[in-house]
């Protein structure tokens, strides 16, 4: 997973980072190492060793989690990020979503106080007034 953690496209910085999962859906075990590194390269800032958080072969091998604490992705509150996966084949990339581009996350807080307030009051009085309307035409 390749994080750019300024959100300017440019994911080799030395702010934004690189986390790196092996797992092996093949095994009979399922093993996860999750490792996380700087994007301009360098040592690991974060590995969490070998953690049981994947499907084992008899499971079925398709599911893995994986857990890194936000300040070691040098992400705050509220901070807009761009990211993708790459899977890899030894060095090479073998497979990458999105195809192109990128995926920009931007947290709620980024609206505002305001427009986060406005749309949940939206949503609470929708709520109300169909439910409402429901009960009011039975009795």
């Amino acid at each position: 997973i390749r994080i750019d953690t300024n959100d300017n496209g440019v994911f080799t910085e030395p702010g934004d980072r690189v986390v790196a999962v092996h797992y092996d859906p093949k095994a009979t075990q399922g093993q996860t190492r999750v490792r996380v590194r700087s994007g301009a390269g360098g040592g690991w800032l974060y590995d969490s060793g070998n953690q049981d958080w994947g499907d084992t072969v008899g499971e079925g091998g398709l599911r893995v989690e994986l857990r890194v604490a936000w300040t070691y992705l040098n992400v705050s509150f509220g901070q807009p990020t761009r990211m993708y996966v790459e899977s890899m084949k030894g060095a090479n990339a073998a497979d990458r979503a999105p195809d192109s581009g990128d995926i920009q996350w931007s947290p709620a807080s980024i609206l505002g106080p305001w427009i986060l307030a406005a749309a949940a009051a939206a949503g609470i009085i929708a709520v109300w007034y169909f439910r409402g309307r429901q009960a009011w035409r039975r009795g």
